[in-house]
């Protein structure tokens, strides 16, 4: 019998069943506002990440491995010198990122994000010296979240692509927000689809 995985050929871009690609109706924005994505090693595998989807979603977006001992991790990407690093997470020293906290600063925004779990992220900026040095930030509000395809810890918990969605419409304007969290329906529609179909299959396999 073929392995089960033969039956599930995956688009290498968005990863998933290739059946239900959405790569053609993703919206590629080029924003303004760098992006760094601080990616725990345990998420790369996973297809259902949110923080792939924000990759070809966005031009100044990189994603950088941390936890791994065949990739070295350094923050040498925080570059304080022509932005104004801020680091978001829901911290309890984080300060609202609203507009009137970005028109007070001296130097444009570079936005870093920490990806994985609570449990992996939450000591993430205490190790790092130089994350230390960034501003702590969090959203202003308590948003529902419309990412259907993992359970979050908490009620307002967020994925990765829908933090920067909703950060990107306060820094640089609601067209942002709102094209982000289109592709994100893109990436949900398509998954569960995926996932109705391989039950589908391992009945008939049964």
């Amino acid at each position: 019998m073929k392995r089960r995985s033969s039956y599930f050929k995956r688009c290498p871009s968005c990863r998933v069943n290739s059946e239900h690609c959405y790569c053609s109706k993703i919206h590629f924005l080029s924003n303004q506002t760098p992006i760094d994505i601080i990616m725990h090693k345990s998420e790369v595998a996973l297809t259902s990440s949110s923080a792939t989807l924000a990759k070809l979603s966005l031009k100044k977006l990189n994603i950088h491995i941390r936890g791994d001992k065949e990739i070295s991790f350094s923050p040498s990407f925080i570059n304080e010198e022509k932005y104004t690093p801020l680091y978001l997470y829901p911290g309890e020293d984080a300060h609202e990122l609203t507009r009137e906290f970005i028109q007070a600063l001296k130097k444009p925004v570079q936005l870093i994000v920490p990806d994985g779990t609570w449990r992996q992220t939450k000591n993430l900026q205490r190790r790092e010296s130089k994350l230390r040095e960034c501003i702590m930030v969090k959203l202003p509000s308590k948003q529902v979240s419309h990412y259907f395809l993992r359970k979050q810890k908490y009620d307002y918990g967020l994925c990765t692509h829908e933090a920067i969605a909703y950060a990107l419409g306060i820094i640089e304007g609601t067209i942002f927000e709102q094209a982000l969290m289109k592709n994100l329906q893109y990436m949900v529609e398509a998954h569960l689809l995926a996932r109705k179909r391989r039950v589908k299959i391992s009945k008939l396999m049964t």
